[in-house]
């Protein structure tokens, strides 16, 4: 079975993020536009500007629907401050599928946007489909 995947990936360009959870720009894009050129549908969206209204609702639009992620954007009486600004944010989707927000904190782990695309980049085919078995 295959998959159509879409990365969003939300920053500022005019901010420097947050030292953990290690967002190293450079890299992470290099990863997307080898998953654009491996058939990914690739969205970047600089939040450069964006109210903190703004991003905190976009937040909780993507969060409740989300089937992982959510717990590392802002302290538990603001979740969502630090979306997409100090803390950029990569949202997953596959076509009937709920949406993955990364960074995210699963146990005790702590899955970055680099350690994601790189396993996403491993399984990936190279004709723009994830392969489901």
């Amino acid at each position: 079975m295959k998959s159509r995947v879409i990365l969003e990936l939300y920053h500022d360009s005019t901010v420097e993020p947050f030292e953990n959870p290690r967002f190293n720009t450079i890299e992470v894009m290099k990863m997307l536009k080898e998953a654009e050129i491996r058939g990914f549908i690739v969205k970047i969206v600089d939040t450069a500007g964006w109210s903190r209204e703004l991003l905190m609702e976009r937040y909780k639009q993507i969060v409740r629907r989300c089937r992982k992620g959510g717990g590392i954007f802002g302290p538990r009486n603001k979740r969502g401050w630090f979306f997409g600004r100090e803390v950029p944010a990569l949202i997953i989707l596959t076509e009937g599928g709920k949406p993955e927000l990364y960074p995210a904190q699963i146990g005790n782990s702590l899955i970055t946007i680099s350690e994601i695309l790189k396993k996403l980049l491993s399984k990936r085919g190279g004709d723009g489909h994830l392969h489901v078995h």
